[in-house]
């Protein structure tokens, strides 16, 4: 387990300026290649990282050296599927830190009014992560996310470099109280309602935050509506609001 102030390098980097695409294989055997030793065969407890306002202002007097705006940054311009570092541990997250790796196949199965990978019949490869900020136990307030890289291919060893599309979905940014993570709604535009504040009942929305959260998260979709569609066709075409449910099997 890193160090509380072990954050890695999050700033953007000459590799994340240099990303050209990667391979479904490499990602998903990097992701998957150190599993926690014991959890299953023993009582040894699940690492779990802290989110602190602290931790959240690490580097905040450093001049260039905020370690949370450079997260930030990174988030927004950077396109890299893997960010090593030079020790090769890569770098932990400021506020999702607790999470599990997922992957499996991306499919729409229904008619949309929809286009690129969001139309009828696209199918694809798909590596998740499932994530929490501060909380982890269940029956606690808390908010999950689930983000995503989607390959534009179904063969798992696909020889050639492919550039992902990427999706962010959250639950109520100010938290939820769900039971069991199949019963969480995660969208592309959470809400910043939550439960009400600790500080006097207030609700803590912020219809500015709202708007732009809504903008920033609704655009991480665009390049989903590219995947697979022929150039020079009407403009893409995506969902307001991406929302994963539970699907209940026959």
């Amino acid at each position: 387990m890193m160090r509380p102030a072990d954050y890695g390098i999050e700033a953007v980097d000459d590799t994340d300026r240099a990303y050209s695409g990667s391979r479904f294989r490499e990602v998903r055997d990097a992701v998957f290649s150190e599993p926690y030793p014991g959890i299953w065969e023993s009582d040894e407890r699940m690492p779990m990282y802290q989110v602190t306002l602290k931790s959240l202002l690490t580097g905040v007097l450093s001049f260039g050296n905020y370690k949370f705006r450079q997260a930030v940054a990174r988030a927004v311009d950077s396109h890299a599927d893997l960010r090593w570092g030079p020790d090769r541990r890569g770098f932990r997250r400021m506020l999702h830190p607790n999470g599990v790796c997922l992957s499996g196949i991306w499919e729409i199965t229904e008619p949309t009014p929809y286009s690129g990978y969001f139309a009828e019949g696209s199918r694809g490869l798909v590596i998740g992560r499932y994530s929490t900020c501060c909380e982890t136990r269940r029956g606690r307030s808390r908010s999950l996310a689930l983000i995503g890289k989607l390959f534009p291919t179904t063969d798992p060893d696909h020889a050639d470099p492919l550039r992902t599309a990427s999706f962010v979905t959250q639950q109520d940014i100010g938290g939820d109280n769900t039971r069991y993570i199949n019963d969480v709604e995660l969208l592309n535009a959470p809400n910043t309602t939550g439960a009400t504040s600790r500080a006097g009942g207030a609700s803590a929305r912020s219809p500015s935050t709202t708007r732009s959260l809504r903008t920033t998260a609704t655009s991480s979709c665009t390049s989903i509506t590219q995947r697979g569609a022929p150039i020079a066709m009407t403009p893409p075409r995506r969902p307001a609001s991406m929302s994963r449910r539970r699907i209940e099997r026959a």
